[in-house]
């Protein structure tokens, strides 16, 4: 059997059989979590026997399903495949549908490995993250709110992509560093412009159909959480607003974006509203109205980075 490829990711080292658009981890590194590819399910296969702790229905017949088994854990996705997970969470193999392996790589670096990092005690954003120097902003929502655009309308006016879409934490003694993702920014067909604004050897297509925009390397270090925005994209705005938010109004909003949904068992829940409590006392969190494009204001990302108190270098 063939060693799997090692990738970091999320502070993390993967071993995977599964290609992912993710820096390669250095040789001697340990590793996290195995990943094999498994043998192919049968077309309508359905999840196994056991206590569901999570179902989520996204419509069109895409439903999530995580399942407690005698072997582990069990990530069903009805259009995609399966993920089994072993007890001790340390290896997991992939089985797909037929016709949707392709699919599986972009599933284990977004939605299985935020399950995953639930599941070890760790919830995390749903959140794309910038970053100038040290310090980082994350923009958090929901999928359609616009994080992954105003995170590559700031990398292309200078600012370094920390995320994209899964932003995982790492509790400081007075705030939160930010772990770096995939290097990767994913962008929806409405957004797939902006890749212009980048070295065309930057940009590419997912297997999804998004374009993507890949960028070399992540920032040195783990970046602080300067701030947390709550995009509200509006069409209508001719400059854009910025709304402080109360911590209790900021755990409010906060415990509206998780990044996995569904949990029908109470201590993922608990981990996740004390997680958010918590950023809401150390973090400045503001809901960003912000005049939508294309095209947009070329002095957006200015306005952005000064509403936490930052500014791009001088060129």
């Amino acid at each position: 059997m063939s060693e799997p490829s090692a990738y970091a990711l999320y502070g993390l080292v993967i071993r995977s059989e599964l290609p992912l658009a993710a820096p390669v981890a250095p040789a001697a590194a340990g590793g996290d979590l195995t990943v094999r590819l498994g043998e192919e399910l049968p077309g309508g296969a359905a999840p196994p026997v056991g206590e569901i702790w999570a179902q989520v229905d996204f419509g069109h017949g895409q439903v999530t399903q995580l399942t407690r088994t005698p072997a582990g854990w069990s990530l069903h996705y009805a259009t995609a495949g399966e993920f089994r997970l072993a007890g001790d969470l340390r290896s997991a193999t992939a089985h797909p549908l037929p016709g949707k392996a392709e699919v599986l790589p972009l599933l284990l670096s977004g939605s299985v490995l935020s399950w995953w990092l639930n599941l070890r005690g760790e919830p995390v954003l749903h959140a794309s993250a910038v970053a100038i120097g040290g310090e980082a902003i994350a923009f958090l929502g929901a999928s359609g709110m616009g994080k992954s655009t105003l995170a590559t309308l700031l990398c292309s006016a200078g600012a370094r992509l920390v995320t994209d879409d899964v932003l995982r934490l790492r509790r400081l003694p007075d705030g939160f560093a930010c772990h770096p993702g995939t290097g990767e920014l994913r962008l929806r067909p409405n957004a797939a412009p902006l890749s212009a604004l980048f070295p065309a050897d930057q940009a590419n297509r997912s297997t999804d159909g998004r374009t993507t925009v890949r960028f070399a390397s992540a920032p040195a270090g783990l970046p602080r959480l300067r701030a947390i925005f709550l995009p509200r994209p509006n069409r209508e705005l001719r400059e854009l607003r910025v709304e402080p938010l109360s911590p209790v109004q900021a755990s409010f909003h906060l415990n509206g974006y998780p990044r996995v949904l569904g949990w029908r068992v109470d201590e993922p829940r608990r981990r996740q509203f004390e997680l958010f409590a918590a950023l809401a006392q150390a973090v400045p969190v503001c809901q960003l109205h912000v005049p939508w494009g294309p095209p947009f204001d070329a002095n957006l990302p200015n306005a952005i980075l000064a509403a936490a108190n930052l500014a791009l270098p001088a060129s």
